[in-house]
């Protein structure tokens, strides 16, 4: 019949067919796409952003207290499950950080946003998104060998089965100057290679932020009187 026809069984269990199913907070889709799962996560930090933004200004904090707020309550709910879905375009969740930040200094549209970030000490939701799939992948290739992920993991490297999330790995180690770990990683044994690279690559994002200010000419009078990528003592003193 057309209903068996679409029906799938494990022994004798039935298998629901499904276009999109939630595991542990993360929507997975038949297409392979994390797409829902990205605005999933989006959808929930706008909404702490907002009662975030609501209870600081009643409470008169400071920016640089707020700043610490979103890092320990938005932040977690915006990179939730990034691990992975990292590999696809994060572009909406940096969004989300951008208007925080323009909210909160009441910023226009029109302001450059590597001011936003100097002036804030900032920097990009991705350095964090790579951090953590570092570290979700050193886990999975150190971890007990008979653990069904790292079986799959090993066999679609040995059988050069495209996979996006691999090529992102192994991407983020090549331009972090990692190369070595990706080719010796069976004999990885580094419980702090994700702190290695998120310091390179906050030092990347910093020399990238200095070559920004050089090549805009906005930048030309910014940089007379800004040099470093830190917060602003007056944050700290203004409500």
């Amino acid at each position: 019949s057309s209903k068996q026809s679409c029906t799938n069984y494990l022994l004798v269990t039935t298998l629901e067919i499904a276009d999109t199913y939630h595991y542990l907070g993360v929507t997975f889709s038949h297409t392979g796409s994390f797409l829902q799962a990205r605005k999933h996560v989006v959808s929930q930090a706008k909404k702490a952003m907002y009662l975030l933004f609501a209870r600081s200004n009643k409470a008169d904090l400071p920016p640089d207290l707020v700043l610490k707020l979103f890092d320990h309550t938005i932040s977690p709910i915006l990179t939730y499950g990034s691990e992975i879905f990292g590999f696809e375009n994060t572009d909406m969740l940096e969004t989300v950080h951008k208007d925080f930040l323009r909210k909160l200094t009441h910023a226009k549209k029109s302001t450059p946003l590597y001011m936003l970030y100097g002036e804030l000490g900032r920097y990009p939701i991705n350095l964090l998104i790579k951090t953590r799939m570092v570290s979700f992948w050193n886990r999975l290739v150190t971890g007990k060998e008979q653990k069904i992920p790292l079986a799959i993991y090993k066999y679609m490297l040995n059988q050069n089965i495209e996979c996006k999330w691999i090529n992102k790995i192994q991407d983020i180690l090549n331009s972090t100057g990692n190369t070595d770990v990706w080719t010796y990683q069976p004999f990885l044994n580094s419980p702090n290679l994700h702190k290695q690279i998120k310091q390179t690559l906050i030092d990347q994002n910093i020399q990238n932020w200095h070559a920004q200010i050089e090549n805009y000419s906005k930048g030309n009078l910014y940089k007379i009187f800004k040099s470093n990528l830190a917060i602003e003592n007056y944050f700290k003193n203004l409500t």
